[in-house]
């Protein structure tokens, strides 16, 4: 059979359930995504910063000392949300004070972050990844 615009994004863009998700969930007004693990952003309809370079830019995982600071630090930067992503084949932990991990910390997380989302890409072509979006609290 023949596919939707829709299907063909979804079997062929790994972001497409995830984009979709937050273009139609999460405001556009005052919105700053934190991309923890995901380069692809043409299909967020959202203002995204890309850890990677923010962490070089900043070094905020080697200034600050607890998770608290680090969070403090992230909103006053203007983040309110992290979009945690993940190859399903994996990847080595970052620094214990990335935002990368503490965000799926168990311990950590529920303390700072709301969890809004969580999928698994349907991409055939590409890695299939896992995500997860979060929000930060904006008491704590």
């Amino acid at each position: 059979g023949e596919w939707t615009s829709h299907q063909f994004l979804e079997n062929l863009e790994r972001t497409t359930a995830v984009a979709d998700y937050i273009n139609k969930n999460i405001p556009k007004d005052g919105v700053k995504i934190l991309m923890a693990g995901e380069i692809h952003r043409y299909y967020f309809e959202r203002r995204t910063v890309r850890e990677k370079g923010f962490a070089r830019q900043t070094r905020y995982w080697e200034i600050f000392k607890t998770p608290a600071e680090v969070v403090e630090f992230l909103k006053k930067q203007g983040i309110t949300h992290v979009l945690w992503a993940r190859s399903i084949k994996g990847q080595g932990k970052y620094s214990p004070l990335r935002v990368n991990d503490l965000v799926r910390d168990p311990e950590i997380s529920p303390q700072f972050f709301d969890l809004l989302y969580e999928g698994r890409s349907k991409n055939i072509r590409d890695e299939v990844y896992d995500y997860a979006l979060y929000r930060i609290q904006v008491a704590g």
